[in-house]
Parts: structure tokens; C-alpha cells; sequence
């Protein structure tokens, strides 16, 4: 399957972000599973998004960024363009299974740096931990 490359700019996916390039290959939009980094076109601004699913529900995906505390609005399938298939870093590719056992550990991998990553986020700005109530 030919992979379409795409710039990362970014912080929201921390670390991937540029000088990287993420390959997206086209996928039935229904056939995505939590954990799944996705492309997409928001209607809230037309440009392409590089998030991870983290809800799918019966015409839409829930995707957040990585590094961000919050959810994004829900994603019709129609917005979906891909799946991220690899990542590439300068003459390295570096593919992202999405099945098997691979497959099953690398979503999981990643939902767990999203729970993770937008503490050091907050860390890493200087800003600290966040409290309740602030």
C-alpha cells in the first residue's frame, strides 16, 4: 500500500513532531480501533490533524492529541483520510503495526503515553503539575 507523507508540526502528539513525517494510509473508517493515530480534517479549521482515537462511536471518532488534557469534538468518518501506517525520520521508517500482537501493543503503548504526556507537558513549560481546582 503507497503511504501519502505528511509534515509534523505540532506539539500536540509530542514526541513526534518535525523534523518527522508521518505515512498515512487510506482505511475503512469503521475498522478503527482506540488507540489508532489517525488523519483528519476538522470542520472547526481545515487543516490535517494527526490524533490518536481514543472513542469510536457509531458514525464518528473521538481523537485527543497525545500532550492534550481534553478530547477533541467527535470526528465524522467522512473527515478521516487515514491511518498513520509509519513515521519517518529522516531516512529511517519506522512502520506501526496494527495488528497482531504487535498491533494490540503498540495502541496500547500509545494510550498510555496519553495519560501520561500531558503532565510532562506541563512539566517540560515550566508550569508544573496540574492542581485541582486551578
Amino acid at each position: 500500500m503507497t503511504l501519502v507523507w505528511h509534515d509534523l508540526t505540532g506539539r500536540s502528539m509530542w514526541p513526534l513532531g518535525a523534523p518527522m513525517q508521518a505515512g498515512v494510509a487510506p482505511v475503512v473508517a469503521r475498522t478503527l480501533q482506540v488507540g489508532d493515530m489517525i488523519a483528519f480534517i476538522a470542520s472547526d479549521a481545515p487543516v490535517l490533524w494527526l490524533h490518536r482515537v481514543v472513542r469510536v462511536e457509531a458514525d464518528a471518532v473521538v481523537t485527543r492529541g497525545d500532550t492534550n488534557g481534553y478530547d477533541d469534538p467527535p470526528v465524522p468518518f467522512t473527515a478521516v483520510l487515514g491511518r498513520v501506517d509509519a513515521v519517518r525520520i529522516g531516512a529511517l521508517v519506522l512502520p506501526l503495526p496494527h495488528s497482531g500482537r504487535l498491533g494490540a501493543l503498540q495502541r496500547r503503548a500509545g494510550i498510555a503515553w496519553s495519560h501520561f504526556a500531558p503532565a510532562l507537558r506541563r512539566l517540560r513549560a515550566g508550569r508544573g503539575p496540574a492542581r485541582k481546582g486551578a
